[in-house]
């Protein structure tokens, strides 16, 4: 067997065989952004093959070969810690044939129960591994999620959280906390004020009318909520502690958008919460409603698991106001497919998309709004759940349905299409991609003007289908198309920005324009020193790039003094013979005199 076959060996006593099966599936069905492949420089974007032993050990005196050849064909071990982990004899053997391959500091710890010293295997008692912890009183799931592919993929935590965290609130409008949660007073105010009306009244023609007026400061509320971006706020709330320090740095630690997420669960959706299920616990179509926002708001900033229980909390509102086949119903029930598919219950997501689509389709029919939201949802689940060929098919269903329902430039149909193209791409069908995607821009841009944000994900797509199909000139147009309006939106020195400064600057290498990528590189590289934190892993990735076009072209001093403050970078964010480090060590050594 070759070394290094699997991404991870996954050590479990089968106590916890549920967590094993859970950490498994999320680590092979995980997607790696493309930006973080291109920008960190990955080998993919998948985790797979993960290794998990499915038979309990047998009761000879020492591991088997088979699982002694699987450990050392693994690059990572993840161990599964509980009290029946820390008084397994095999997972605690599995543990020290790891450590003596030499790859101790390749070990991630899984903690799902028990205290600290009592969960951890004598085998690690003189070691530190990272500990991820998936109780909802620790990282959660979603967190203990990601702090193990973080390991794996050698990405700090707080960079890969924060792109998670911009998957459902990227390209939105700059809100500052202050008017967001004036916003939300305001909106219960208004709220109280037609229910107060309603009682008054007690007239079902304004009963009926108060509560299509909550409905809609309701939407109002949801659209203003899910509309926010903990990034910019978090930009602002550093920006600002920058200011009153009288421009003395920020510690490199600090991460505004972390802070900006906690503020707004804190301090106005947790209480938001609270105060709905006070104010309206006899009014289930208004409390289900309000319940729906805030879902959708913490769906929006990266907390899954709180955006699960205040969406199922809503539909079960909903089928106590409206019945289990009303199209609010069922539309909540899509909400909560979604908040599962993000946290990484994709089991979960399949099978509420699955209810909803049957139950849409018996009845309100095959084009309702909540089958082809479901079909929609659906076919990005079995993306990630590996059977593409099965989203294929749904997904092109999906296309002609909605384009009949709702048209062509439709909002919704322009999605679905979109997540064809990608379906397309991911089976690697790059001309049928290209050919989806290309008509799908073209209709983004007559419907939403040349220059508009909608169009980022279908040019970034797009260009991925281009650069797969080594053509260059046109992943070169796109990526210029990109930037433009990045710029435009998000501003000079955004990171998305300088992202698809470095995307493009490496496809011009590519293409042989060494000099134009130096222009672009070196422009790039000015912005990120004065944009982003000292210690930052894309300031890292443009400064070695820059630092490999300076060598080529001969100019070894500069390259090396590029390399050396890359190496600065990663000593602070890796351990010492982190294969970061070990490869902007191979570039000092070409740059030396």
């Amino acid at each position: 067997m070759a070394n290094n076959h699997y991404k991870a060996f996954i050590s479990y006593n089968h106590a916890d065989v549920r967590w094993a099966q859970w950490i498994h599936r999320a680590l092979e069905r995980y997607r790696v952004p493309a930006r973080l492949v291109a920008q960190h420089r990955l080998a993919g974007n998948r985790l797979h093959p993960v290794f998990r032993d499915r038979d309990e050990l047998s009761s000879s005196s020492s591991l088997s070969a088979a699982i002694q050849a699987a450990l050392q064909a693994s690059e990572n071990l993840i161990v599964v810690c509980s009290p029946a982990a820390a008084g397994s004899r095999w997972v605690n053997e599995e543990i020290k044939v790891f450590q003596a391959l030499g790859r101790g500091e390749r070990i991630f710890c899984l903690i799902v129960d028990g205290d600290a010293g009592a969960c951890f295997p004598p085998a690690l008692a003189d070691d530190e591994p990272l500990g991820a912890d998936v109780r909802s009183q620790a990282d959660g799931r979603t967190g203990a999620k990601l702090k193990i592919i973080s390991g794996l993929l050698g990405i700090p935590f707080g960079e890969l959280k924060d792109r998670e965290h911009r998957r459902r609130a990227r390209f939105f409008a700059v809100a500052t906390a202050a008017s967001i949660a004036l916003a939300g007073v305001m909106t219960a105010l208004a709220i109280s004020a037609v229910l107060a009306g309603r009682e008054a009244e007690r007239n079902r023609a304004l009963a009926t009318r108060s509560l299509a007026d909550a409905e809609a400061v309701a939407s109002f509320l949801s659209t203003m909520l899910t509309d926010i971006d903990p990034e910019a706020i978090g930009k602002t709330i550093v920006d600002d502690l920058r200011a009153q320090g009288g421009g003395v740095g920020v510690p490199s630690g600090v991460n505004g958008t972390n802070t900006a997420t906690l503020v707004l669960d804190r301090h106005l959706l947790e209480k938001a919460s609270k105060e709905v299920q006070t104010q309206f616990s006899g009014q289930p179509a208004i409390n289900a409603r309000l319940d729906k926002s805030i879902g959708a708001s913490y769906q929006a900033i990266g907390l899954y698991g709180k955006a699960i229980e205040r969406t199922r909390h809503a539909v079960e509102l909903y089928q106590m106001a409206f019945g289990p086949t009303d199209e609010r119903t069922l539309l909540a029930r899509n909400q909560l497919a979604e908040a599962y598919f993000y946290d990484g219950q994709l089991d979960e997501a399949a099978a509420g998309y699955v209810a909803v689509l049957d139950t849409g389709r018996a009845a309100l029919g095959r084009s309702s709004e909540p089958a082809l939201s479901a079909m929609n949802g659906l076919g990005m689940v079995f993306v990630d759940m590996d059977r593409a060929a099965e989203a294929r098919k749904l997904l092109e269903e999906a296309a002609t349905l909605v384009d009949e329902a709702l048209g062509p430039e439709h909002p919704h149909t322009l999605d679905v299409k979109n997540n064809l193209g990608w379906t397309l791409y991911v089976l690697k069908d790059f001309a049928a991609a290209e050919l989806v995607l290309t008509e799908n821009l073209a209709v983004q841009r007559r419907v939403n003007g040349p220059q508009s944000k909608q169009t980022l994900s279908a040019l970034n797509n797009l260009a991925l289908a281009y650069t797969a199909t080594g053509r260059l000139r046109e992943a070169e147009a796109a990526h210029r198309e990109e930037w433009s309006i990045g710029r435009r939106v998000l501003g000079d020195d955004h990171p998305e920005v300088l992202i698809s400064m470095l995307n493009l600057g490496r496809v011009l290498l590519a293409a042989g324009k060494r000099d134009d990528a130096e222009k672009l590189l070196a422009d790039a590289l000015v912005k990120a020193r004065t944009s982003l934190p000292p210690v930052h892993p894309l300031l890292a990735s443009i400064s070695t790039t820059v630092g490999e076009i300076a060598l080529a072209k001969g100019r070894r001093d500069e390259a090396r003094a590029l390399f050396l403050q890359t190496r600065h970078i990663y000593e602070q964010m890796f351990e010492p013979g982190h294969r970061r480090l070990k490869h902007i060590d191979e570039l000092l050594a070409q740059s030396r005199p």
